[in-house]
């Protein structure tokens, strides 16, 4: 089990349990420490999350376990942004936001140092906003690839998927500029914070939104690259 420095995670009561049971959640994997800051330098423990294979159980302080599973999750928002100070790294903030089919949501926030970040050789790898943070982009892996599956098979059948302001399909990319097919596409990713296409000779933003805000974007640019593969194999 993963260990804040200071903080020992407790073990899973028997409502987390019980509430883990209940949606077949599977074995326990992790426990991670939530946490709030107040009057902007204190912090406070705002309660734990207890991973399991197929999901988890968020424990606030304040009220009874909430579980979730993976699979039903529709979607998923993410960001993450490193903060330099005159060259200096202070610190990444991030926040994640679930919202289920039968519409739910859950978010989470916080801010850490991340060791792989540039300048933060130095960072507390066991420090609870790294740990939370690890945990979140480990949530944003696992739905993105739940979802995979069934939005290959979607535009297998001839339909279009649609992730905010844009949409994709066998042909290629529906964005407010314009539709990019994806023969004449040679990577799709994140820069500056929006979907970014690299043409021969071009680079341009795709989005007039902030990643953030696309629904499914770390899905959106699995299938995009993927698509992208495929039309270069296909034409090679």
């Amino acid at each position: 089990m993963a260990k804040n420095s200071s903080v020992a995670p407790p073990s899973p009561s028997p409502v987390v349990m019980g509430a883990a049971n209940s949606m077949n959640l599977g074995p326990l994997r992790d426990i991670i420490l939530i946490t709030k800051t107040q009057a902007l330098v204190r912090t406070r423990i705002a309660g734990w999350a207890y991973e399991f294979d197929n999901g988890f159980v968020y424990h606030p302080d304040d009220s009874q376990p909430q579980a979730s599973r993976w699979d039903p999750v529709s979607t998923v928002n993410w960001d993450a942004s490193q903060h330099y100070v005159n060259g200096a790294y202070q610190g990444t903030n991030y926040w994640l936001t679930l919202v289920s089919a039968d519409g739910r949501s859950l978010k989470f926030s916080g801010s850490g140092k991340d060791p792989a970040a540039r300048g933060g050789r130095n960072a507390d790898p066991r420090s609870a906003g790294y740990l939370l943070y690890r945990f979140l982009v480990r949530v944003r892996d696992t739905v993105s690839s739940a979802q995979l599956p069934g939005a290959v098979a979607a535009l297998g059948r001839g339909e279009p998927l649609t992730f905010g302001d844009l949409q994709i399909s066998t042909a290629g990319i529906q964005a407010p500029k314009g539709f990019v097919p994806w023969t004449s596409i040679k990577a799709v990713n994140i820069d500056q914070g929006r979907v970014s296409v690299r043409q021969e000779g071009k680079f341009f933003s795709l989005s007039s939104q902030g990643a953030e805000k696309i629904p499914n974007c770390p899905l959106f640019l699995t299938l995009a690259q993927m698509l992208t593969r495929k039309a270069a194999a296909s034409g090679s």
